[in-house]
């Protein structure tokens, strides 16, 4: 039988998380299904987590929380190494979606946020599907970092809008975005950026640059509404320079994702892109600022480098 260990931030979605808990826990005893349940309670504690449970050898990882919290539990994967030490096999990752935005689920066909009977049923069933990373290369004037992505990279106004989030701690749903993008709009100006990835290198200012190993972002922005978790590719969104009045034009149609056609917008697929700027780049990653003075920021697709239980 797999070692199950569930990993659980009872600060996501403004305590849903910790709310849910024990139906959680009745569920999983009910369906018969082991488990050991830990949770965060410090920044980043989420990758020390699941990076010491591979270590101990659990063979199933559980996070459950929002897409920041994914974050944290696959870079704990991926910094990991096995009882054996090998590097991850055999480990299946699963999401109880209870955050804030649950952007990452909404690529995923039948999830849905706090879906506990859902959760338990797939557990149970024990299907996985092999997925898709990004590895993200960030450099600042104090070296160079190494991250990995589950849905998405966003530089610009996507970044702040996230770093905006952090702020709003008294506001729940899809309130906190809203006012998010709000406070975003109101002081964000283009920042000169150049964009190089296969056969195109691109020198603007740019609103917005976002890399999509999913589809959505910012709480249901369709940014890359054709991205694939498994093909391999990540989907690019660049925004040239736009007029306020012109973003806030366009918003019903990146939630639908029918702004990809707009003359400001272009859209690219490729394995691997570099972004590189002479000031200094705001930057977030599944939701989470990541860097907040990066120069340079590499992101390239690891194809079919995950299994998720589905």
């Amino acid at each position: 039988m797999s070692k199950r260990c569930i990993i659980l931030n009872p600060r996501a979605g403004r305590g849903l998380a910790e709310q849910h808990r024990p139906a959680l826990e009745h569920a999983l005893h009910r369906a018969g299904l082991s488990f050991d349940l830990v949770t965060t309670h410090t920044d980043r504690g989420a990758t020390t987590l699941a990076s010491q449970a591979i270590e101990q050898g659990y063979r199933q990882i559980i996070a459950v929380g929002g897409d920041g919290t994914f974050h944290e539990v696959i870079n704990g994967i991926f910094s990991s190494r096995g009882p054996r030490g090998g590097e991850r096999e055999g480990v299946a990752l699963g999401l109880v979606a209870m955050g804030t935005g649950n952007d990452f689920i909404k690529s995923l066909d039948g999830m849905k946020p706090g879906d506990i009977s859902g959760t338990v049923r797939r557990l149970a069933e024990g299907r996985t599907r092999m997925i898709d990373v990004g590895r993200l290369t960030i450099t600042t004037a104090r070296g160079t970092s190494t991250r990995y992505l589950l849905n998405d990279l966003g530089i610009g106004i996507h970044a702040l809008v996230a770093q905006e989030v952090l702020k709003l701690t008294r506001l729940r749903g899809a309130m906190v975005y809203a006012v998010a993008v709000l406070r975003a709009l109101a002081v964000y100006r283009p920042r000169r950026m150049t964009v190089a990835c296969e056969g195109h290198e691109i020198s603007r200012k740019f609103f917005l640059v976002s890399a999509g190993n999913g589809r959505c972002q910012g709480a249901g922005f369709r940014l890359t509404p054709d991205a694939l978790l498994d093909d391999g590719l990540l989907d690019l969104c660049l925004v040239g320079a736009v007029r306020l009045d012109e973003m806030i034009r366009y918003f019903p149609r990146v939630l639908k994702g029918t702004h990809t056609r707009l003359s400001p917008v272009r859209m690219l697929r490729t394995r691997r892109a570099v972004v590189e700027s002479d000031t200094p780049m705001l930057v977030s990653s599944d939701g989470e600022v990541v860097a907040t003075d990066a120069h340079r920021v590499e992101v390239e697709a690891i194809p079919q480098a995950l299994e998720l239980i589905v």
